[in-house]
């Protein structure tokens, strides 16, 4: 999608009232990547799945939320330097429709990923709670938590599960490390813990009648995570870390993990002689083929086969 066309689509979405932006969020997956991608359309969330997709291929979460804080339905949308505003004085929206925005570019370019559209994530994650209900197969083929839903333009935030190195992924495309608050990813992580960053998309005063979202960053956003997104299709990522202390980080399982599902436990779990009285089943039972624990089984069945023909 060239930037005049996202540009278009940007403001579509900041300008589309709660109905209006389910309506276009289904009516542009289904316009433009059929027979790409599958709608599920739940009441407080929306999901897009990959059709050419094997249940044992691994593909990132990529998670935006359509609900805003703003209080009025219609805005007024102007471009001023490169900034788009709202010409009332009121909320733009910016958080999280320029997220929603770049997740519906990418789904438009067929980047391969899942992609989660959520409702109520300022009023406590309503929409992922749904999601944790109803999609755990889903969840099981998920390797790491992409958000878009990150103020400014060059910041990963980090919360209770990291990976260096999927964190080094965007690094490398220059961003930064930051402490994150509550979102859908961290929030889904906490039930089910994997990889998880917070990314950047452009927008900029969120909540305030001065906010505003910067489109170079938001179409710079665009390109980078399009470049990142492919390089995630059936990657592993074992070197999941816990968080303590202000979000310092090191190897603890504990509590905190569910184990009723196929979960990937790195082999570092050996190295650092976890107490065999409380993990040792854990750790007799972890594939030595893809290094998953596997409940009930003893063989392997993910060929990491992932999207062939996509």
């Amino acid at each position: 999608m060239n930037k005049k066309a996202f540009q278009k689509l940007l403001i579509k979405c900041l300008r589309a009232s709660t109905t209006g932006i389910r309506y276009l969020i289904c009516q542009s997956v289904k316009k433009t990547s059929v027979p790409y991608f599958t709608v599920k359309n739940y009441e407080n969330y929306i999901l897009i799945v990959p059709i050419r997709r094997t249940e044992s291929c691994f593909l990132p979460l990529v998670c935006s939320h359509y609900d805003t804080v703003r209080h009025v339905e219609e805005i007024e949308v102007v471009i001023e330097g490169g900034l788009i505003r709202n010409k009332k004085k009121a909320v733009l929206g910016g958080d999280d429709r320029a997220g929603v925005a770049i997740a519906l570019a990418m789904i438009y370019n067929k980047v391969p990923a899942i992609y989660l559209f959520c409702d109520k994530e300022e009023t406590g994650g309503f929409g992922s709670s749904e999601f944790l209900i109803q999609e755990q197969n889903i969840i099981k083929t998920v390797n790491c938590y992409i958000g878009l839903d990150r103020r400014n333009g060059n910041e990963i935030a980090l919360y209770d599960y990291a990976s260096e190195e999927l964190n080094g992924i965007f690094i490398s495309e220059g961003y930064r490390e930051v402490s994150g608050s509550f979102t859908d990813v961290s929030h889904i992580a906490g039930e089910y813990p994997k990889a998880t960053v917070n990314v950047s998309v452009g927008f900029h005063n969120e909540h305030t009648e001065k906010e505003y979202v910067q489109f170079e960053e938001c179409y710079l956003s665009l390109e980078r995570i399009s470049r990142i997104i492919p390089t995630l299709t059936g990657r592993y990522f074992n070197d999941l870390q816990v968080s303590y202390r202000d979000y310092g980080y090191g190897f603890a399982y504990g509590n905190s993990f569910r184990l009723d599902y196929d979960y990937p436990l790195p082999r570092v779990i050996e190295e650092k002689k976890v107490d065999r009285e409380i993990y040792g089943e854990l750790i007799d039972r972890l594939c030595l083929d893809c290094e998953f624990y596997h409940p009930g089984t003893e063989s392997c069945d993910f060929d990491f086969e992932c999207l062939d023909n996509f």
